[in-house]
């Protein structure tokens, strides 16, 4: 054995002997030194070690250790084994520190060692972490009130406890009391607008009359001046009443006013309803169906008439005479114009819309041959006659179908329903005679 192989068996024994010599300190966690000692295998070196409690098992609290690894040194099992035990004395020493309160429902506190290294993950992200969680040696007394009620947002309490779940149900139903509370407010807000333009009117009235006091007050310093302060005030008192039957009158007729409109208008379509269903079979019934949201009903049908089987046209009720048809006409055409629908007018929603060429942009209830028809009679390039193409029972393709009536009506005011059906009343007869 020559001298240089002697020599090396000597430093290999003094290793050997080292490390199985008494001066070795056992670990206190025996997984944390080993992964430190993972971390530190391949040639890699990081920079540092760090330590940091855990705030409910996820946030980071305040750094409770930092050693800086130098260049060149390397990290054994038994360099391993004392850091572990430094990283785990320090994690102990503070959990022993802690109150009741910052430990989770187990007793327990939870520390993160991390691994930085530059050359893998920067200096912001670990390469590795370790948690470590410990519970403290020394136990403090019974937790107060206060403490006992923080124990429900405790570190890793996760579990669904019967306080959280008491918690849980007062955020639901305070959130559902807001979401009422919104949608209340917008109910609200959309009354007080339909009352202001009912209110306008009175307005109007309230100022008229408060203009004639005034002209009465003026009359009242003049009789101040002339027959004194007493015939004066009892000259107020008397007004005073006259003003409060004065309002008293108005609200009255203006209540009135409202009732008779309603009553007329649900008179006058009551009536229309009544004379569309003996123009167009089954018209009754298809509107309740339209209006109930229900399925719409086939056509009745009629027995046959003649020996080519067509149905007979049902009793046509007698309306009173008009001037002529296409006064009627010209009447429904301008109204239908005139009368707005949110920002359509009725006649836009009826016969379409067309842009400045003249070219369709969106149907309307009725067809392009519909209102050709009427539009014809209208400027007088047609007789009345074509308006027997659109009458119902026709058999033309120009033909208005009931279903086309039952949705136009939600269109048409009363005296636009009423001319409407007054020309078609008119044609019928016009035709039979």
């Amino acid at each position: 054995m020559s001298g240089s192989e002697l020599v090396e068996r000597e430093r290999g024994d003094k290793k050997k002997k080292k490390r199985t010599g008494g001066s070795v300190q056992p670990p206190l966690d025996g997984e944390l030194s080993k992964w430190i000692e993972r971390q530190f295998r391949g040639g890699e070196t990081p920079q540092s070690i760090d330590c940091y409690p855990l705030y409910k098992g996820r946030d980071r609290e305040q750094r409770l250790y930092h050693y800086d690894v130098k260049a060149d040194e390397s990290v054994d099992a038994e360099r391993a084994v004392e850091l572990a035990n430094e990283i785990f004395s320090d994690c102990q020493l503070h959990c022993d520190k802690l109150p009741r309160a910052s430990l989770s429902r187990e007793s327990t506190k939870t520390f993160e060692v991390a691994i930085i290294d530059e050359r893998r993950g920067g200096l912001a992200v670990p390469v590795g972490t370790h948690l470590l969680k410990l519970a403290p040696r020394i136990h403090a007394p019974a937790p107060s009130d206060d403490e006992d009620i923080n124990d429900v947002n405790a570190e890793d309490g996760d579990g669904l406890t019967t306080r959280k779940m008491m918690i849980e149900t007062f955020k639901e139903i305070a959130g559902r009391t807001e979401r009422n509370h919104a949608n209340m407010g917008a109910v609200v807000g959309d009354v007080m607008l339909l009352q202001k333009e009912s209110l306008k009117d009175s307005f109007g009235m309230i100022k008229d009359l408060l203009g004639d006091n005034r002209a009465m007050m003026t009359e009242f310093r003049e009789l101040i001046k002339a027959a004194g302060q007493r015939s004066v005030e009892e000259k107020a008192v008397a007004i005073d009443a006259e003003n409060a039957s004065v309002d008293r009158e108005f609200r009255r007729a203006q209540m009135a006013k409202d009732n008779m409109w309603t009553d007329v208008t649900r008179a006058g379509m009551l009536e229309a309803v009544k004379v569309l269903g003996q123009l167009f079979p089954g018209f009754g019934q298809l509107f309740g169906a339209i209006i109930a949201g229900k399925p719409i009903p086939p056509p009745p049908q009629l027995p046959p008439n003649g020996a080519n089987g067509v149905a007979a046209p049902p009793t046509q009720p007698q309306l009173p005479p008009a001037a002529d048809e296409k006064i009627l006409v010209d009447r429904f055409i301008d109204a239908a114009n005139k009368h707005k629908i949110g920002d359509d007018t009725a006649g836009e929603k009826l016969f379409g819309k067309d842009d400045a060429a003249g070219k369709p942009i969106e149907p309307g209830v009725f067809t392009r041959e519909q209102v050709a028809v009427l539009t014809g009679v209208h400027v007088g390039s047609l007789g009345v006659d074509a308006l027997d193409s659109i009458l119902p029972g026709s058999g033309k393709p120009e033909e208005i179908q009931g279903l086309q009536m039952a949705k136009a009506i939600a269109f048409l005011t009363p005296d636009m329903l009423s001319d409407m059906t007054r020309f078609i009343e008119l044609r019928k007869t016009a035709k039979k005679s």
